[in-house]
């Protein structure tokens, strides 16, 4: 299941099609503006053509909702919000985030684009969104407490790491 676009009151949401790749969004992965936490650059050499490959794959797959994050005045793309896998059936899905352009990070954007995509899984019938985040990861641990999110005690992802946390959201 896809969803439309979604508005925020400073952003657009798009299902994040391989169109929407670009320079802008392959920049993201360069050393300079990785702030030290995005899981996907680990070991991996990423070209603008692997990343259409990739965001071709989750736009495809049935237990993904994949959104590019683009600024409303401009239509910049400027991060990525990615529920996967989306559990229909048990009614939960797991949340990763990506502000990729720096200029971005740290002035809301999770807490509103979450907000506008938590009323419309909620009508699909998810309940809970898990994510796992870096201790070491101060601004996005505030921020996701910021938007009603908990430390997980079932532990979803079974994290044995003193480095990383489980959060959890019920909506």
């Amino acid at each position: 299941m896809k969803f439309h676009t979604l508005f925020s009151d400073r952003f657009i949401l798009k299902i994040l099609t391989k169109e929407l790749v670009t320079e802008t969004y392959l920049a993201w992965f360069k050393p300079e503006n990785d702030s030290g936490f995005i899981e996907y650059t680990r070991n991996q050499n990423i070209t603008l053509d692997s990343l259409k490959i990739f965001v071709e794959e989750k736009f495809n797959s049935k237990d993904c909702l994949f959104f590019g994050i683009f600024d409303l005045k401009d239509n910049k793309h400027i991060g990525n919000i990615k529920f996967e896998p989306v559990n229909f059936q048990l009614g939960y899905a797991v949340l990763g985030v990506l502000i990729g352009a720096p200029e971005w990070r740290g002035k809301g954007v999770f807490a509103e684009v979450f907000k506008a995509l938590s009323a419309e899984l909620k009508s699909l019938g998810i309940s809970k969104i898990y994510l796992g985040v870096s201790k070491e990861n101060v601004a996005a641990v505030a921020a996701y407490k910021k938007s009603g999110f908990i430390i997980d005690a079932e532990n979803f992802f079974k994290i044995k790491s003193e480095k990383n946390l489980s959060m959890v959201k019920y909506l």
